[in-house]
């Protein structure tokens, strides 16, 4: 980051703060008699990037919209571990123009905001903006997120029309009624899952809102199922179909397309609690990782055993395709034929980049604040630098200091020296100066290393 210009905050550095706390050189600082004039300015300009942390981080959370004025202050609402003090009067920074406090400024629209620490003399700003790219990306992803719902809402009346014919075939062809559609009816009752409304995230219900269904029984002995769709003008997404006769075959497909849908949901889940990484085939079984994850493994109902990935009537067919990026799960009907469903993984290559761009900053910011424990040190050392050897957590550094920053790749254990991602190297010189960097993991916002400035 650049101080004193202008530079948009990315969607990938603001995240960071989330990570690590900032809560480092917040201590009280010495009897304003014993720092002169320089080393308080130095604290303040730190502070202010302390601030800046506290700020970015809430712009995070808040889809990167910055906090108001009323937010950035001690108690304001923003989440911060420590409060820093001023330097100069030993109590918390507040908003102000005297040396030591700061003024904050925010764009009406919250995107952008100006930061400025008063010193002894003069003042230090730093900015931050969201990238001038985010609104359109906030519209395209809004309405990316509001077709995946309705999607989601067709694929619910499907699944409840699947519902409704087992239901007719289990009660010698007659539809259920339709105070039985529900979660807490006697379909409902009957089956062992329900699908969720996307809109809502609670089970789907009969009504006029988007995302819920609207269900009917017809006198030419069909039934009506329409699923309201979210996006504007949109027509509801409807099935009519004959209320089927007891016939045991028909039951057993629908069946098998229910199970489809269940073992869907689990892989989905599966990728996401893995970092968008979908399961192995070996994964797809009542046993396997998926099985852990799917409530009651469905069973083959020509066979009455587990499903399992086979070219069998009442089994399952799953592939991964495109490198991993996506996949197909079919299930085998009576006649030959294939019930599919298909999907990509919930986390794409994007977010997993964000990740770790996320963790760089963090550690980033971890060693900034271990050069301000070496520069301490020297202070209340007669400007003797610690060694290598006393700068760590368990060192004398570490001792003296009641946060240690962790290492954003060994969560929760504290930056240590080293090569690996996360860790630091340290160089004491005779002549009073140092050097500090950190190992990163390279991508296009962050190098392999970074030193502390």
């Amino acid at each position: 980051m650049k101080r004193g210009n202008r530079m948009p905050s990315s969607l990938i550095v603001v995240g960071v703060t989330v990570a690590i706390g900032l809560v480092a050189a917040l201590t009280v600082p010495l009897a304003a008699s014993t720092l002169p004039a320089p080393t308080s300015d130095r604290l303040v300009r730190e502070r202010v990037l302390i601030l800046q942390g506290y700020i970015e981080r809430y712009a995070v959370a808040h889809e990167l919209v910055y906090p108001a004025r009323s937010v950035v202050r001690y108690g304001g609402g923003l989440q911060a571990p420590l409060w820093p003090y001023n330097p100069f009067t030993r109590v918390r920074m507040a908003p102000g123009t005297s040396r030591g406090t700061y003024t904050y400024t925010v764009a009406p629209d919250g995107s952008g905001y100006t930061l400025t620490g008063h010193l002894s003399s003069g003042s230090f700003k730093v900015y931050g903006a969201a990238p001038g790219w985010l609104a359109a990306m906030k519209s395209e992803w809004a309405q990316t997120t509001l077709a995946l719902k309705d999607d989601t809402v067709e694929r619910n009346v499907e699944i409840i029309s699947s519902f409704v014919k087992k239901w007719a075939v289990l009660h010698n062809g007659t539809a259920p009624l339709a105070d039985d559609v529900e979660a807490d009816g006697a379909l409902g009752q009957s089956e062992d899952y329900w699908p969720v409304d996307p809109y809502t995230g609670l089970p789907v219900t009969q009504g006029s809102s988007a995302g819920c269904v609207s269900y009917a029984v017809n006198q030419d002995g069909t039934y009506s199922l329409a699923g309201h769709l979210g996006t504007p003008g949109a027509a509801d997404y409807s099935v009519t179909a004959p209320i089927p006769p007891a016939v045991g075959v028909g039951l057993k497909d629908e069946y098998v397309k229910q199970a489809i849908e269940r073992l869907r949901l689990g892989i989905e889940i599966y990728a996401i609690q893995n970092a968008g990484m979908l399961p192995a085939a070996g994964e797809m079984s009542a046993a396997g990782a998926v099985g852990q994850l799917v409530d009651n493994w469905p069973r083959n109902p020509w066979t009455a055993v587990f499903m399992t990935d086979s070219a069998a009537k009442g089994d399952f067919s799953y592939a991964v395709s495109g490198g991993g990026s996506s996949y197909t799960l079919e299930g085998h009907l009576s006649d030959g034929s294939e019930y599919a469903s298909s999907g990509i993984p919930p986390l794409s290559e994007m977010v997993l980049t964000a990740y770790h761009n996320f963790k760089d900053q963090s550690a980033k910011i971890g060693v900034q604040v271990i050069k301000d424990y070496v520069e301490e040190w020297k202070l209340t050392h007669g400007g003797t630098l610690p060694t290598a050897d006393e700068l760590t957590q368990s060192g004398a550094v570490g001792a003296a200091q009641t946060y240690w920053p962790p290492n954003p790749w060994a969560w929760p254990a504290g930056m240590d020296q080293g090569t690996g991602y996360g860790q630091y190297e340290y160089e004491p010189s005779l002549d009073g100066t140092f050097s500090l960097l950190v190992h990163l993991m390279p991508t296009a916002q962050h190098p392999a290393t970074y030193t502390a400035q």
